[in-house]
C-alpha cells in the first residue's frame, strides 16, 4: 500500500479460506470512529448501501465484490469475494489502454445513475476537507498514523505554492460547503468516491471496484474523474488532461468545464500536501514525480480560479 493517505482507515482485513478452496475477504470496520469515518461522517455507510439495495443496483454495472455486510460483536464486517486476481497490481505502471477500460466502466456507472441523488451518503464538500491540517493536528483516538506528515506537507504547500492557490485550498479546508454547493448545481450521479487505481481492476465482465462506503455519495461525475486523474496520472504516464479526454471519448460527450474546474480545486485540497511533502521532503513517489504533479495541479487550479472567481 502507498505510504501516505492509503489504507489507514483503521479497518482490518482478513483472508478466510472456505471449503472447496474458495476464499473470501473479511473487512472488519473499526468499532470506534477512525479518522476517515469522523472526517466524512461515514459511520455505518457501507451497511446502509447494502441494506438499502443500492449495492444490488450497482452490481450489474460494476463488480463491487461485496457478498454480505453483517454486524459482529458490535462492529460491521464486510464480506467480499477475493478479487486479488482482478485488481491492478500495486505500484506498477498502468497502460493507457487499461486506463481507458477503467474509465469506460466508470462512464457506465455514471450514465446509469445520471440525474439521481440521495441522502445519507458522503456529502460533496466533506471529501474535500478530509485532509485539512487542523483536523489532523488534533491528537484524537483513531488519528491518521502519519498525521504529522500531513501537517508537514501542508506547511510545505503554503511555503512553496503561489499565494492565491494556497489561499483557495486552505479556504476549502476551513469551510468546504461553498465548494460543495457550487458542485451541487450540476447534474448528479452516483460517485464511487475513491476511484483510484489501487481500488480498481478489470474482469471479463468489466470494471471491478472495491472500498465502497466512506466516500461514496452523489455529485457530478467530474468529482470521480478528477480524483482518478490526480491519483493515477503518474502511473498511467499521461497528463490529467489526457485522462479527462479519454473519459470524454468513452462517454461520447464533454464534461462540464466549470464542474471540472471545481473538482480540480477540491482534489488539490485533498492531495496537495502529498505532492508538497514528496517534492520538498520525502514521500512515496520519486521527488521529480511529486514535483511534476504539484506543478501541474497548482497551474491547473490557478487557471480554474481565474475562471471561477471567488469560491
Amino acid at each position: 500500500m502507498d505510504e501516505l493517505a492509503e489504507a489507514f482507515s483503521g479497518a482490518r482485513l482478513e483472508l478466510v479460506e472456505l471449503p472447496a478452496g474458495r476464499s473470501v475477504v473479511l473487512k472488519h470496520l473499526p468499532r470506534e470512529g477512525d479518522w476517515l469515518t469522523r472526517a466524512t461522517d461515514g459511520a455505518g455507510r457501507v451497511r446502509r448501501l447494502w441494506e438499502s439495495g443500492m449495492l444490488a443496483r450497482i452490481r450489474p454495472l460494476v463488480d463491487h465484490t461485496i457478498i454480505d455486510v453483517r454486524v459482529v460483536d458490535g462492529h460491521d464486517v464486510v464480506v467480499m469475494r477475493d478479487a486479488r486476481g482482478d485488481l491492478l497490481p500495486p505500484r506498477v505502471p498502468v497502460s493507457r489502454a487499461t486506463s481507458r477500460a477503467l474509465l469506460s466502466g466508470l462512464v457506465g456507472l455514471h450514465d446509469a445513475w445520471e440525474g439521481q441523488a440521495g441522502d445519507g451518503l458522503c456529502g460533496i464538500g466533506a471529501r474535500y476537507a478530509m485532509f485539512a491540517p487542523a483536523f489532523h493536528a488534533e491528537p484524537l483516538p483513531g488519528a491518521h498514523p502519519l498525521a504529522d506528515r500531513i501537517t508537514q506537507g501542508w506547511d510545505l504547500f503554503a511555503r512553496h505554492v503561489d499565494h492565491d492557490t494556497a489561499t483557495a485550498v486552505f479556504a476549502v479546508h476551513k469551510d468546504p460547503a461553498p465548494l460543495g454547493r457550487r458542485l451541487a448545481a450540476f447534474s448528479p450521479t452516483l460517485l464511487h468516491g475513491d476511484a483510484k487505481l489501487e481500488n480498481l481492476g478489470l474482469s471479463r465482465e468489466g470494471l471491478v471496484a472495491i472500498d465502497w462506503g466512506d466516500l461514496t455519495g452523489f455529485g457530478p461525475r467530474e468529482v470521480d474523474v478528477a480524483w482518478f486523474a490526480l491519483k493515477g496520472a503518474a502511473r498511467i504516464g499521461r497528463t490529467p488532461d489526457e485522462i479527462f479526454a479519454d473519459y470524454e471519448a468513452a462517454s461520447g460527450r464533454r464534461m462540464e468545464p466549470q464542474a471540472l474546474d471545481l473538482a480540480c480545486v477540491g482534489s488539490l485540497a485533498q492531495m496537495g500536501f502529498r505532492f508538497a511533502v514528496g517534492a520538498f521532503a520525502s514521500g512515496p513517489e520519486p521527488r521529480e514525480v511529486a514535483a511534476t504533479q504539484l506543478k501541474w495541479w497548482t497551474a491547473r487550479v490557478g487557471v480554474a480560479l481565474d475562471r471561477l472567481g471567488s469560491l
